[in-house]
């Protein structure tokens, strides 16, 4: 069963009906297993496509956007080897769709994304005036 949660002081309670309902059916003192995640802001989704256009059109070793984002994520660390049957290993970049990253992991992406491409990407220029452009794009 999957349901809202919200923090109360040190506590977390229902966050909806639904979640309430579920509560309900659990006995006094029993314990229950809880995967916590933070749901993802789609605007810090968009934000983080913004710096990625952003550098993509400053920077001219990749022609296509795909490619450069796979690039960016994986030099992030977000990436997984993959072993062939042949005994190759190759790496690629994991999914950063919604439902395989919460927002802490999300957050720690675009960090790592800033990092990433002040030093090998766009280095000269500093934080500040790299989130000017991605403000400017739209984000």
């Amino acid at each position: 069963m999957k349901c809202w949660l919200k923090r109360v002081q040190n506590s977390l309670v229902a966050g909806d009906e639904v979640a309430e309902a579920y509560v309900q059916k659990i006995p006094m003192g029993e314990f229950v297993e809880v995967d916590i995640r933070r749901p993802r802001n789609v605007q810090f989704h968009r934000k983080f496509f913004a710096l990625l256009h952003v550098v993509f059109h400053n920077q001219e070793r990749y022609e296509d956007f795909e490619a450069f984002r796979k690039e960016v994520t994986m030099r992030c660390g977000w990436w997984r080897e993959h072993h062939h049957v042949t005994g190759k290993v190759s790496y690629e970049a994991k999914s950063i769709a919604f439902h395989k990253m919460d927002e802490i992991e999300f957050a720690e992406l675009y960090e790592k994304a800033i990092s990433v491409i002040l030093e090998h990407f766009i280095p000269g220029i500093d934080v500040a005036a790299l989130e000017r452009e991605v403000r400017e794009f739209g984000a």
